[in-house]
């Protein structure tokens, strides 16, 4: 039978060509963090060359000394001298034990030791491995990333709050402002019909003004509070039959268009969406109005469906015959009140497209459109695709 070569430190210096020491210290000086090797008298019997960088004391203050009295004895730390003393011999190591001490080369440092001991035959020759990591950027920079998410957090609360007082001043005010407006248009309206025999044809025509200028800002100041709603968050989103919801707005905008004689042509399957309900309908509204009212005289003819679903996203279109739009100004139409055209022209405030930007935004979608001046125009918009997967991702971050 053949017997197992059991190695002695006189093999591994044959093998290696060095002594036990030499290989130990070869192997120490590896080791990019601080270490010593100690006896079990605590005398200090091997550092490696992170050691003295660290701690900036030299060989011949450290070798064979004990440890507390190394660098003016800038290693007497109570708390280390119940690690070493108390700890250490009922345990066979220790990891992560936290020291914040000090130094009076270096200033303040907090370090992570860990040690274990190195049983040998004999009592005499047991030594103890001593790993040191220097973690005091480490928990400089977790301390100023907790401040930073302490200032951050009360930045957001204090926003927060401030949208709140902003949205209660808004609607406040809006309803103060939509009050005389409505007295405006009404009892300009009273005066025509009761006093018209006493009007000249130039006074009806001033009261006609002033009662459309009141009905106008009444819309204008119900478009701004619409597109105030639609910069702040929906409900947490959910899954949404789009093709429900465009059944719902061309019903509803039904009498509109049989005024104006146009044809929508709506896709037979739309995909579900991760959204909220009553803002996709709002989006689609939006788009199948201006569909409805930027033509040229010849009947609207609109589409609406869905043109791709890939990378987790399905682009919906809304394409009509109207007018189109120049290619400059694609950019431009999508910002609050932006308008093209006189108000003589075409009816509106100019907040439509806005508000279809940031309803589309908020779900993480964007908007564009596709047109040339005379030529019809084709808007576009990404909304999450709903599915098993996207629905169980929303639950669990809520």
């Amino acid at each position: 039978m053949k017997r197992t070569r059991q190695h002695s430190h006189k093999d591994l210096e044959k093998e290696t060509g060095q002594s036990g020491g030499g290989l130990a210290q070869a192997i120490v000086e590896t080791v990019r963090e601080p270490v010593l090797i100690l006896s079990g008298e605590l005398r200090i019997k091997l550092a490696n060359r992170s050691f003295y960088r660290t701690f900036q004391v030299s060989p011949e203050e450290t070798e064979n000394r004990l440890l507390y009295e190394v660098g003016n004895h800038q290693w007497d730390i109570p708390k280390l001298r119940e690690l070493l003393e108390d700890i250490l011999p009922r345990n066979e190591q220790f990891h992560d034990f936290e020291v914040e001490h000090d130094f009076p080369n270096i200033g303040r440092r907090t370090m992570l030791i860990n040690a274990r001991r190195l049983r040998q035959r004999e009592p005499a020759t047991e030594l103890i491995l001593l790993a040191i990591e220097d973690i005091t950027e480490r928990k400089r920079m977790m301390k100023s990333l907790v401040r930073q998410a302490a200032r951050e957090r009360k930045l957001k609360e204090s926003l927060e709050r401030q949208v709140a007082e902003l949205d209660a001043f808004t609607h406040s005010v809006a309803h103060d402002l939509k009050e005389p407006l409505r007295a405006i248009a009404a009892f300009s309206q009273f005066v025509l019909e009761d006093y018209a025999d006493r009007l000249d044809e130039q006074g009806r025509e001033y009261l006609l003004k002033v009662a459309g200028a009141a009905v106008r800002m009444k819309t204008l100041i119900d478009d701004l509070l619409t597109l105030s709603r639609a910069s702040r968050q929906p409900a947490p989103p959910s899954r949404v039959d789009v093709g429900r919801l465009v059944r719902e707005v061309t019903e509803e905008m039904g009498p509109t268009i049989d005024a104006n004689g146009a044809t929508v042509e709506v896709q037979k399957r739309l995909p579900d969406v991760l959204a909220e309900s009553s803002q996709v309908k709002q989006i689609f509204a939006d788009l199948l109005g201006n569909a409805l009212k930027f033509n040229d005289g010849k009947r609207p003819s609109v589409k609406i469906g869905v043109r791709a679903t890939e990378g987790g996203m399905a682009t919906f279109c809304v394409q009509d015959n109207g007018i189109g739009i120049d290619p400059q100004y694609h950019e431009r139409i999508f910002g609050i009140f932006q308008r093209l055209h006189r108000r003589e022209e075409y009816e509106g405030t100019g907040t439509g497209l806005a508000i279809v930007k940031r309803l589309v935004e908020i779900f993480g979608g964007r908007t564009w459109v596709e047109s040339e001046l005379g030529a019809g125009a084709t808007f576009l918009f990404t909304l999450p695709l709903w599915t098993e997967a996207t629905a169980s991702t929303k639950r669990k971050a809520a």
